[in-house]
């Protein structure tokens, strides 16, 4: 015995489209003011001046690994060269487990020598 195949036609949408709520606009910026980026012109029409600067020339002996501000600024040597903002900066210089420190007042364009000896 055979069963009937019985075929019933049924409506089926090509797409099928669901409801979603429109995204809200996104609400204004507020605005402050001119934006200053390091590389815009100021209102001058002139490049905005850099931070003053000033040069540690860190020696020592017979090596060290400098730190200026606790950040490492160098690998260990003898002579360290390091252009830094002008100010008050904190300068260490490391070897081994030894660890000397000063404070250093760096003033703009000024080349300031600092010296450390270990033994």
């Amino acid at each position: 015995v055979r069963a009937a195949h019985v075929h019933v036609p049924v409506a089926v949408p090509d797409v099928l489209l669901l409801a979603s709520p429109a995204p809200s606009p996104a609400p204004p910026k507020e605005q402050r003011g001119p934006r200053s980026h390091p590389n815009a012109l100021a209102p001058t029409g002139k490049p905005p001046a850099a931070a003053p600067t000033g040069t540690l020339a860190i020696y020592c002996t017979p090596w060290c690994v400098p730190f200026v501000d606790e950040r490492q600024r160098g690998e260990d040597g003898r002579q360290h060269l390091l252009v830094v903002r002008a100010g008050s900066h904190r300068v260490s210089a490391r070897r081994l487990d030894d660890d000397q420190s000063r404070t250093v007042e760096v003033r703009p364009g000024e080349a300031r020598r600092v010296e450390f000896t270990f033994e």
